[in-house]
């Protein structure tokens, strides 16, 4: 979907519709010229010879005043009617970048509006965004386009009950909106899915406006995406990020924006992290077929320990949760899993560089215990061989 939506707030009006706006303006006869006109008129009126010739005067001139009112009101009304038309046509494109261009779950959404809309006590924000699975940008822009079509249909009731709605889920959800707006043009380039468009809102939300950590949201990525698409994941955030900065009425401080743009921009480590586990779980199965951890599981489970620091009985029970019981299974992926943690990107690190050295001593620690284990099973092993020849 090729659509370009504006990128600005749609609580603004955008320039062309203040340029019409401005014409009703033009419209309206200049309170000067009306001025100069009745002066003309009342010296003609002065000149009249008769009674007869003075009403004949002032019924021209209400006539004229009369079908001037008439043009004026039609030329309004005309333009009121473009503007209105222009909005939905707006408000339609941004709904179809946000949601599906399914019609039907459309009606169904704005038949709810209309129910809340006709209840006898105002709605409150919470119940306006139930609507639309509690995505305020969605319930924001289906308000706006029922606004419109009151405009256009002269409902004065309605759109005072819309109004009211509005600054009631503006007052809760304003930066909501505006980062639903500025970022739904990047967000359905990524995806025309609409659970999929809504869970990425959400992130972005937890992340601009929440102030999530970034590594929570690289843990929400992989677990909502997966491996194999995080990596188109992240460039979309990085891209929805790159509009909201660059938008008219950013949803957040733009210098806020900026310092999430660059801990994303930092995500190089999570990429290279993700290959070397993968090659990793690849080598532990062509050595022991009954491995199957996937490779998101262990993905987070490393980056939460590498970002929180390494724990002792999570070190320990990482090993039979991927290759078994067996000791021996269990001492070669110890093995491995050294190499693996002293390769890992040092920005993994981010409590302290320090993390790294004292998880490589714990892991080596745990290969030494279990090189002695197999030092002294070995000789025994041997005797029960030579017990039973």
């Amino acid at each position: 979907m090729n659509m370009k939506i504006p990128q600005h707030y749609f609580h603004r009006q955008p320039q062309e519709l203040r340029q019409q706006e401005s014409l009703l303006d033009v419209l309206s006869p200049d309170e000067k010229s009306q001025s100069r006109d009745s002066s003309v008129r009342t010296r003609q009126t002065r000149v009249a010879s008769t009674p007869g010739d003075i009403a004949t005067l002032l019924a021209e001139k209400n006539e004229m005043q009369h079908k001037r009112d008439e043009q004026r009101v039609q030329s309004r009304n005309q333009i009121r009617r473009r503007i209105a038309l222009t909005k939905i046509e707006h408000l339609t494109d941004l709904y179809q970048l946000l949601e599906s261009p399914d019609p039907t779950a459309r009606q169904q959404r704005q038949q709810k509006i209309e129910q809340l809309l006709s209840s006898d006590n105002a709605p409150d924000a919470g119940q306006w965004v139930a609507v639309t699975e509690g995505d305020p940008v969605l319930a924001d822009t289906l308000l706006r386009a029922a606004l419109s079509t009151a405009q256009r249909l002269g409902q004065q009731e309605k759109m005072d009950a819309i109004s009211t709605a509005l600054k009631t889920l503006e007052q809760t959800f304003e930066q909501e909106i505006g980062a639903g707006i500025n970022t739904a043009e990047a967000i359905a380039a990524f995806t025309t899915h609409p659970e999929h468009k809504l869970a990425m809102r959400q992130l972005y939300y937890s992340a601009v406006i929440g102030q999530q950590s970034v590594e929570t949201l690289f843990d929400v990525l992989l677990e909502k995406f997966g491996s194999s698409r995080f990596e188109l994941a992240l460039h979309t955030m990085k891209r929805a990020l790159a509009d909201d900065i660059a938008a008219l009425a950013p949803s957040s401080s733009r210098r806020a924006l900026h310092h999430i743009a660059t801990a994303l921009n930092d995500a190089g480590a999570i990429s290279t992290t993700l290959v070397m586990v993968k090659d990793f779980l690849d080598h532990l199965k062509g050595k022991f077929a009954d491995v199957t951890t996937p490779t998101d599981s262990l993905i987070r489970s490393l980056i939460g320990m590498c970002h929180n620091g390494f724990q002792s009985h999570q070190l320990t029970q990482l090993g039979p949760q991927i290759v078994g019981p067996n000791p021996l299974h269990q001492s070669f992926f110890y093995n491995q899993f050294l190499m693996l943690v002293v390769k890992l990107p040092s920005t993994l690190w981010k409590n302290d560089p320090a993390d790294q050295q004292r998880a490589v001593k714990m892991v080596r620690t745990l290969t030494s215990e279990y090189r002695a284990w197999e030092e002294k099973a070995r000789p025994r092993a041997a005797a029960r061989v030579n017990e039973s020849q």
